[in-house]
Protein backbone atom coordinates (compact mmCIF):
# COMPACT_ATOMS: atom_id res chain seq x y z
CA UNK A 1 0.00 0.00 0.00
CA UNK A 2 2.86 2.49 0.97
CA UNK A 3 3.99 1.88 -2.41
CA UNK A 4 1.24 2.37 -4.42
CA UNK A 5 0.20 5.60 -2.33
CA UNK A 6 3.89 7.07 -1.38
CA UNK A 7 5.62 6.49 -4.68
CA UNK A 8 3.39 8.54 -6.85
CA UNK A 9 3.45 11.20 -4.48
CA UNK A 10 7.29 11.22 -4.26
CA UNK A 11 7.85 11.55 -8.25
CA UNK A 12 4.86 13.88 -8.87
CA UNK A 13 6.88 16.08 -5.74
CA UNK A 14 10.43 15.52 -7.55
CA UNK A 15 9.17 16.60 -10.93
CA UNK A 16 8.15 20.12 -10.16
CA UNK A 17 9.60 23.63 -10.85
CA UNK A 18 10.64 25.84 -7.78
CA UNK A 19 7.99 29.12 -7.59
CA UNK A 20 8.96 31.60 -6.26
CA UNK A 21 6.76 34.19 -3.64
CA UNK A 22 7.79 37.45 -1.88
CA UNK A 23 5.54 38.43 0.31
CA UNK A 24 5.50 41.83 2.52
CA UNK A 25 5.21 41.54 6.53
CA UNK A 26 5.32 44.35 8.87
CA UNK A 27 8.83 43.99 10.89
CA UNK A 28 9.22 44.60 14.38
CA UNK A 29 13.16 44.43 14.97
CA UNK A 30 12.25 45.19 19.19
CA UNK A 31 10.17 41.77 19.66
CA UNK A 32 10.56 39.54 16.35
CA UNK A 33 13.64 37.49 14.98
CA UNK A 34 13.40 36.71 11.66
CA UNK A 35 14.36 32.47 10.32
CA UNK A 36 15.18 31.22 6.70
CA UNK A 37 15.32 27.53 6.56
CA UNK A 38 16.63 25.84 4.22
CA UNK A 39 15.31 22.37 2.13
CA UNK A 40 16.67 20.05 -0.27
CA UNK A 41 16.70 16.48 1.29
CA UNK A 42 14.93 17.08 4.16
CA UNK A 43 12.03 19.43 6.00
CA UNK A 44 12.42 21.12 9.20
CA UNK A 45 9.75 21.44 10.56
CA UNK A 46 9.21 23.96 13.47
CA UNK A 47 7.61 24.83 17.10
CA UNK A 48 6.99 28.09 18.30
CA UNK A 49 7.18 28.81 21.96
CA UNK A 50 8.08 25.68 22.71
CA UNK A 51 10.88 24.20 24.82
CA UNK A 52 12.23 20.53 24.06
CA UNK A 53 9.87 19.04 26.80
CA UNK A 54 6.99 20.64 24.92
CA UNK A 55 7.74 19.58 21.59
CA UNK A 56 8.19 15.64 22.91
CA UNK A 57 4.89 15.36 23.25
CA UNK A 58 4.04 17.00 19.66
CA UNK A 59 6.47 15.60 17.39
CA UNK A 60 5.79 13.05 14.73
CA UNK A 61 6.14 9.62 15.95
CA UNK A 62 4.35 7.27 13.05
CA UNK A 63 6.68 6.71 9.76
CA UNK A 64 4.20 7.54 7.39
CA UNK A 65 3.26 11.05 9.24
CA UNK A 66 7.11 11.22 9.10
CA UNK A 67 7.18 10.48 4.99
CA UNK A 68 4.92 12.86 4.39
CA UNK A 69 6.73 15.81 5.86
CA UNK A 70 9.80 14.88 3.85
CA UNK A 71 8.42 15.21 1.24
CA UNK A 72 11.02 17.80 -0.85
CA UNK A 73 9.48 21.66 -1.11
CA UNK A 74 9.34 23.26 -4.40
CA UNK A 75 8.68 26.59 -3.27
CA UNK A 76 10.97 29.53 -2.83
CA UNK A 77 8.92 31.87 0.16
CA UNK A 78 10.50 35.44 0.66
CA UNK A 79 9.75 38.20 3.62
CA UNK A 80 13.00 40.39 2.81
CA UNK A 81 15.84 38.97 4.63
CA UNK A 82 19.13 40.16 3.80
CA UNK A 83 20.49 38.09 1.03
CA UNK A 84 23.55 35.42 1.49
CA UNK A 85 25.60 34.07 -0.36
CA UNK A 86 23.64 30.94 0.29
CA UNK A 87 19.79 32.12 -0.81
CA UNK A 88 21.79 33.77 -3.51
CA UNK A 89 22.79 30.72 -5.47
CA UNK A 90 19.44 29.23 -4.90
CA UNK A 91 17.71 32.17 -6.77
CA UNK A 92 20.49 32.39 -9.59
CA UNK A 93 20.10 28.91 -10.62
CA UNK A 94 17.30 27.37 -12.18
CA UNK A 95 15.52 24.58 -10.23
CA UNK A 96 13.68 22.67 -12.62
CA UNK A 97 13.76 19.09 -13.77
CA UNK A 98 13.85 16.02 -12.01
CA UNK A 99 15.07 15.20 -8.52
CA UNK A 100 15.44 17.24 -4.99
CA UNK A 101 15.23 21.02 -5.53
CA UNK A 102 17.39 23.60 -2.73
CA UNK A 103 14.72 26.30 -1.40
CA UNK A 104 14.01 28.20 1.26
CA UNK A 105 11.43 29.79 3.57
CA UNK A 106 11.86 32.69 5.96
CA UNK A 107 9.59 33.08 8.72
CA UNK A 108 8.97 35.62 11.62
CA UNK A 109 8.90 34.70 14.85
CA UNK A 110 8.51 36.22 18.32
CA UNK A 111 11.88 36.89 19.99
CA UNK A 112 12.71 35.64 23.34
CA UNK A 113 10.41 32.55 23.11
CA UNK A 114 11.52 28.87 22.88
CA UNK A 115 11.63 27.50 19.41
CA UNK A 116 12.29 24.32 18.20
CA UNK A 117 13.28 22.62 14.86
CA UNK A 118 12.30 19.41 13.79
CA UNK A 119 14.31 17.50 11.23
CA UNK A 120 13.86 14.57 9.30
CA UNK A 121 14.93 12.58 6.26
CA UNK A 122 13.10 9.58 5.42
CA UNK A 123 14.35 7.95 2.51
CA UNK A 124 12.24 4.84 0.86
CA UNK A 125 14.90 3.62 -1.64
CA UNK A 126 17.48 2.91 0.88
CA UNK A 127 15.69 2.59 3.67
CA UNK A 128 17.31 5.50 5.86
CA UNK A 129 15.55 7.67 8.18
CA UNK A 130 17.39 10.56 10.39
CA UNK A 131 15.32 12.72 12.88
CA UNK A 132 16.69 15.14 15.13
CA UNK A 133 15.46 18.00 17.09
CA UNK A 134 17.52 21.28 18.42
CA UNK A 135 16.33 24.38 20.48
CA UNK A 136 17.44 27.93 20.60
CA UNK A 137 15.64 31.12 21.74
CA UNK A 138 15.98 34.19 18.87
CA UNK A 139 16.87 37.06 20.05
CA UNK A 140 15.15 40.22 19.11
CA UNK A 141 16.35 42.03 15.51
CA UNK A 142 18.82 38.82 14.67
CA UNK A 143 18.25 36.88 11.71
CA UNK A 144 19.06 33.12 11.20
CA UNK A 145 19.65 30.48 8.54
CA UNK A 146 18.95 27.34 9.18
CA UNK A 147 19.33 23.55 7.48
CA UNK A 148 19.70 19.93 7.63
CA UNK A 149 23.20 18.36 7.55
CA UNK A 150 23.60 14.98 7.21
CA UNK A 151 24.58 11.66 5.42
CA UNK A 152 24.08 8.19 5.90
CA UNK A 153 25.09 7.88 9.25
CA UNK A 154 23.84 11.08 11.29
CA UNK A 155 22.18 13.50 10.57
CA UNK A 156 22.77 17.45 12.75
CA UNK A 157 20.67 20.91 12.54
CA UNK A 158 23.09 23.89 11.33
CA UNK A 159 22.24 27.37 12.80
CA UNK A 160 23.91 30.62 11.52
CA UNK A 161 23.38 34.30 12.27
CA UNK A 162 23.45 36.90 9.67
CA UNK A 163 25.72 39.38 10.40
CA UNK A 164 25.10 43.22 9.41
CA UNK A 165 28.93 42.97 7.65
CA UNK A 166 28.43 43.06 3.18
CA UNK A 167 30.86 41.48 1.36
CA UNK A 168 29.82 43.02 -2.40
CA UNK A 169 26.33 42.88 -2.12
CA UNK A 170 25.58 39.79 0.28
CA UNK A 171 25.50 39.83 4.08
CA UNK A 172 28.06 37.46 5.56
CA UNK A 173 26.82 34.70 8.38
CA UNK A 174 28.52 33.40 11.36
CA UNK A 175 28.07 30.21 12.73
CA UNK A 176 25.86 30.09 16.52
CA UNK A 177 26.66 27.27 18.81
CA UNK A 178 23.12 28.10 20.58
CA UNK A 179 20.83 24.81 19.83
CA UNK A 180 20.63 22.53 22.82
CA UNK A 181 19.36 19.21 21.31
CA UNK A 182 16.05 17.91 22.19
CA UNK A 183 16.19 14.45 23.35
Amino acid sequence: LSGCVGLPLLVLNQQQDVVNTTYTQSYNDKNQARLRIYYKFANINMYENNSCDEWKSKKVKNYFQSLATSLPNTEIVSIGMPYTEDSSSILNVPQKGWGPKSTFKEYLLDANKPLVLDARRVETTGGYSCQIASSFIPEAGRDYEAWYSGDNTSCSIQLREITKEKVNTLYQTQKLNKLQMCR
